[in-house]
């Protein structure tokens, strides 16, 4: 409303000063969320596609290594589900699908390589992790023979990420299958 003189009072001036001032910060952070959902989605695009390269990189492995990776997938992955009850089972299936997520990236930039070892990287903080409470896991139980199964699987898969990376960061970069 007006005063009697025309002319704003104070109070409303104030109001309308700020919601002129508001409306473009607003503008600006309605169009910087935009940005966001564009680009996550983006990425999202990008990191999909590195995961079907890596699904279809590791169907077309040789036999034993599908073998191999459908085994650590359950060891890591699907066995957490049945001792979901104990912290343990939740972190490694939390660090398998970091792992899994990782390798999509990789191979998204990398394709289907050697670098691909690289994604179980935290696998060696959780295997120390891990054997720093083995008195807690008796092995006349299977939550114990589960675990110690774990531990051996991937320290076994260690032992082949390493020297796959080795090869990788020495020049072997090619990709392991052939998508043609």
């Amino acid at each position: 409303m007006r005063g009697s003189t025309g002319y704003l009072r104070s109070s409303e001036l104030r109001t309308n000063l700020a919601f002129a001032f508001a409306l473009p910060g607003v503008a600006h952070a309605a169009s910087g969320i935009l940005h966001l959902y564009v680009f996550l989605f983006r990425r999202m695009r990008y990191l999909l596609a590195g995961l079907v390269k890596l699904m279809t990189g590791i169907w077309k492995s040789p036999n034993y290594t599908t073998i191999w990776v459908g085994w650590l997938i359950t060891v890591n992955l699907l066995v957490p589900i049945f001792f979901w009850n104990h912290p343990e089972a939740r972190v490694i299936a939390v660090i398998f699908l970091a792992g899994g997520t990782l390798m999509g990236y990789l191979t998204a930039e990398t394709g289907f390589s050697r670098l691909l070892g690289l994604g179980h990287v935290f696998w060696y903080p959780l295997l120390i992790w891990l054997a720093m409470r083995m008195e807690m896991f008796p092995a006349a139980e299977s939550f114990g023979l589960w675990i110690r199964a774990l531990m051996v699987t991937n320290a076994i898969s260690l032992v082949i990420d390493t020297v796959d990376v080795i090869r990788w960061l020495r020049g072997d970069r090619a990709e392991m299958v052939d998508f043609a």
